[in-house]
């Protein structure tokens, strides 16, 4: 018996009373059986909505969805979709059903789901009901369609992509002729949506087996990032890389930890380096500005994706700075952390540079990681101590100056960022007296 929560079983047992059929279906229960504690509940039932919202008169009822059989239970606080059994008609763009048709049949709801791993259903009182042979499929951690996979992509195009989501973040193979389906459908990506796509390849960008999914089915990740095809078989010609750039790329977003704006910062760090790749009289090969170049690609790329702007300047700054080298000393790191705008994102900075090394050629990882280490010391004494690195930090501000007699204008703002500048250098200390005296010295005639 699969543990459920109370509050599941409850909406079960009121469906069932009413002499209506009600399952756990899809990912929770698919989760369940992998030992995995469910994002949501899901529940179909031969009941139909009018029905349902009659049931369940005393909660409160979402029924945005309910044209799509779907009502939405809220039970304390948490979001319970109940959804009538119910056969879908046409697809129309690639994205959903035109119209469709109730049914009392759960072999018939079960077979519209996309893959087998999902077409589970459970009662505490049945057990799991297992048309398509799923919990075959889990057991061998194998990715298949329901029936047809041609018919299911077509149908809806993410499901394109789920499948691959799936894949990287259930670490499942994907059967042959499912995957061949991917590959021949892969352009029915371009309907979709880029909010849909951003939805599912934010997911699958975490996964454990996201090098396998990169390294095998790039063709399908570039038909919404075709620059990434540029990468494929690009040789770098280089002592310090022994990787293609894609093959380099694809490692150091494994080798990345599992934040959002690490992983994309290493996806499309090198994005520009095919635009910039010269070759010197000894052959070794040179991408210079590349990081430039990068940078303003993925912008246009995260654009395009429908990412945050907060989101696409930070990612934007990581790349721009990925491989911009920074000495072992505090006015080197308190000088980065300023262009940066924030210590976390210095941080995020070493991350993404370690990775970066990482993926390349080991033979000259040793001595760069002990770099990083001490530059990561240094940033966090800089913490520690609270020394200066930004405006807000300093100890004077614009109203000292005008008191001083500086008249406001553009020459407050020169002064004080000329200021910050040699506090950061360490030519001053960040005292309030000092700073006032510094500037009378100065600025002052």
């Amino acid at each position: 018996m699969l543990n459920i929560p109370k509050d599941v079983i409850m909406i079960l047992q009121k469906l069932n009373n009413e002499n209506e059929e009600a399952f756990l279906v899809g990912g929770s229960v698919r989760d369940l059986l992998l030992g995995k504690i469910p994002f949501d509940y899901d529940i179909t039932t031969s009941a139909k909505p009018e029905k349902i919202i009659e049931i369940f008169k005393d909660y409160k009822l979402i029924t945005l969805s309910k044209k799509y059989g779907t009502i939405t239970l809220i039970v304390n606080n948490k979001s319970y979709e109940i959804t009538t059994y119910r056969i879908d008609g046409d697809y129309i763009n690639n994205r959903r059903p035109e119209k469709i048709v109730y049914t009392n049949n759960l072999y018939k709801d079960l077979s519209r789901r996309d893959f087998t791993i999902n077409a589970l259903a459970y009662h505490p009182k049945v057990g799991i009901v297992d048309y398509f042979n799923g919990i075959e499929d889990l057991n061998k951690k194998l990715l298949k369609t329901v029936n047809n996979p041609d018919i299911r992509f077509q149908e809806d195009g993410l499901r394109i992509l789920r499948c691959l989501r799936f894949s990287s973040t259930l670490n499942f193979d994907i059967e042959k002729n499912t995957s061949k389906a991917i590959f021949k459908n892969k352009e029915i990506l371009k309907n979709i949506s880029f909010e849909r796509i951003n939805q599912e390849f934010s997911k699958l960008i975490f996964g454990e087996n996201i090098e396998n999914i990169l390294t095998n089915y790039i063709d399908i990740v570039g038909e919404f990032i075709p620059e990434l095809l540029l990468l494929k078989d690009f040789n770098q010609n280089n002592a310090y890389h022994i990787y293609d750039v894609l093959e380099h790329t694809i490692k150091s977003v494994k080798y990345i930890e599992s934040d959002l704006e690490l992983k994309m910062t290493m996806l499309l760090h090198d994005i520009g380096k095919p635009l910039t790749y010269s070759i010197d009289s000894d052959f070794i090969g040179h991408f210079y500005k590349h990081n430039i170049v990068s940078a303003n690609l993925a912008k246009d790329i995260l654009i395009r994706l429908k990412y945050s702007n907060k989101f696409i300047d930070n990612v934007k700054l990581l790349i721009e700075n990925h491989d911009v080298q920074i000495l072992e000393n505090k006015t080197a790191v308190r000088r980065r952390i300023n262009k940066l705008g924030s210590v976390d994102l210095f941080f995020k900075l070493l991350k993404v540079k370690k990775a970066d090394i990482l993926a390349q050629n080991p033979k000259y990882l040793e001595d760069r990681i002990i770099h990083l280490n001490k530059l990561k010391i240094i940033a966090e004494e800089i913490v520690n101590k609270k020394e200066c690195f930004n405006l807000n930090m300093l100890n004077i501000n614009g109203n000292d100056l005008i008191n001083l007699g500086i008249p406001q204008g553009k020459l407050l703002g020169t002064i004080l960022n000329d200021i910050l500048n040699e506090v950061i250098s360490g030519n001053i200390s960040n005292d309030r007296q000092e700073l006032l005296k510094y500037t009378k010295s100065n600025y002052l005639k």
